[in-house]
């Protein structure tokens, strides 16, 4: 009877420990969320217009390092590595800047991520030049303005429709040119 009662005691014993284990854990952490650029696309900047758009992203571990894996950003325009921000100012020529965007955290293990993004870079609006004060001389005492069609500055045209106004002297000859 006592090594029946000796075994039950130790039977128990047993129970106890592997009931006090808590039934798991110990295990590994769950692994990070993966790092992920999540921005399809950046706007478009303007020549001499300061541009300002953050890469965005999501998950990874820890600091994150930014880079341009392939091609390159416009002219003027440079990414801050630790932010992502692409910031400054587009320089001529205007056009489209292809490149790969590429980020890197700082968990183990480290993970990283490449977008293929673009930038457009437009021409600056020229704006109105329709003084002759404004106008650009071509020579020979020839001038070009552009003018604008912006509805009548007295309203009495809808905005859509085109108001023109020349003033010459009674000398003088007037060429224009429509480009539409």
């Amino acid at each position: 009877m006592r090594k029946i009662l000796q075994l039950a005691i130790a039977g128990a014993a047993l129970l106890a420990l592997v009931a006090g284990c808590g039934g798991g854990g110990g295990g590994a952490p769950a692994p990070p969320a993966a790092l992920v650029i999540n921005i399809a696309a950046l706007s478009d900047g303007v020549v001499g217009t300061p541009y300002n758009q953050t890469i965005g992203v999501t998950g990874g571990t820890g600091a994150r390092t930014f880079s341009i894996s392939a091609g390159s950003l416009p002219a003027g325009l440079a990414l801050n590595t630790t932010t992502g921000a692409v910031t400054g100012t587009p320089t001529a020529p205007a056009g489209t800047a292809n490149f790969t965007a590429r980020v890197t955290d700082s968990g183990t293990p480290q993970q990283s991520d490449t977008q293929a993004l673009s930038i457009t870079v437009n021409p600056a609006s020229l704006g109105r030049n329709d003084s002759i004060a404004t106008a650009t001389p071509l020579g020979n005492g020839t001038s070009a303005a552009s003018i604008s069609p912006s509805g009548h500055p007295n309203s009495i045209l809808a905005p859509d429709e085109d108001y023109y106004r020349i003033a010459t002297t009674a000398a003088a000859i007037v060429t224009i040119d429509i480009n539409a």
